[in-house]
């Protein structure tokens, strides 16, 4: 009867030692993704609803995972919480190649520039009060302060090409 006690048990739980770096990425590269959305001319009637509520779900989802990370280890279903984070992490970039598939052909060229742009300011260490709390040493910046690097990064880009 001894072994029916440990039939129910699993191994110890191995949280992978870059899961943190890449929530925080895939949270940026989302992030980028909404926040160029938010700057194009599109019509809420072209942008497909249901797929980047699926986004938003898998922002939460990491969100989430971020927050589970900090947590005491005994505290959480560890291994529940690696199986559904690993299963979000795999399902980004076909949902981002889905989400984009559906926006109109004139999105597509403008989204890719102003993604990329608004990428790099986030990776930079000069934030919006928004990613400030998220980014350890990142400096914070105004709204407007944030925009100004916004549009240098995307002059710079220009003069580049």
């Amino acid at each position: 009867m001894s072994h029916a006690r440990h039939m129910g048990r699993r191994p110890p739980v191995k949280i992978p030692p870059d899961l943190r770096a890449r929530l925080e990425t895939a949270r940026l590269d989302l992030l980028a993704l909404f926040r160029a959305l938010d700057r194009m001319d599109l019509s809420p009637a072209e942008i497909p609803q249901r797929l980047i509520r699926q986004l938003f779900e898998l922002d939460a989802d990491y969100a989430e995972a971020l927050w589970a990370l900090d947590q005491p280890p005994a505290s959480l279903d560890l291994y529940a919480m690696l199986r559904d984070t690993m299963a979000a992490l795999e399902q980004l970039p076909e949902a981002c190649s889905r989400f984009r598939s559906h926006l109109p052909p004139r999105a597509h060229p403008n989204l890719t520039h102003l993604e990329i742009t608004v990428r790099k300011n986030l990776g930079a260490d000069h934030v919006d009060r928004h990613l400030e709390r998220m980014m350890e040493g990142a400096v914070k910046l105004t709204t407007s302060g944030f925009a100004d690097a916004i549009i240098e990064n995307m002059q710079a880009q220009v003069v580049a090409k």
